[in-house]
């Protein structure tokens, strides 16, 4: 999570890897994508709350 991200992470959010978005849900550490995305070994996965009018930005995971 973003220190910047000062909201409560919940409900559907987007999953963003190079060129490519999908939704997703964020749940005890975890990011579960509601389909299939291509991504390599220790790529960032930039996790998006669009509905939020202050910062969009919630924050990064990293694919292992």
């Amino acid at each position: 999570k973003s220190r910047f991200f000062s909201d409560d992470i919940k409900g559907k959010l987007h999953a963003y890897s190079a060129f490519q978005f999908i939704e997703c849900v964020v749940s005890d550490n975890e990011l579960k994508l509601d389909g299939d995305m291509a991504y390599e070994k220790r790529d960032g996965i930039l996790v998006v709350d669009a509905s939020n009018q202050k910062l969009r930005i919630a924050g990064v995971f990293q694919s292992i």
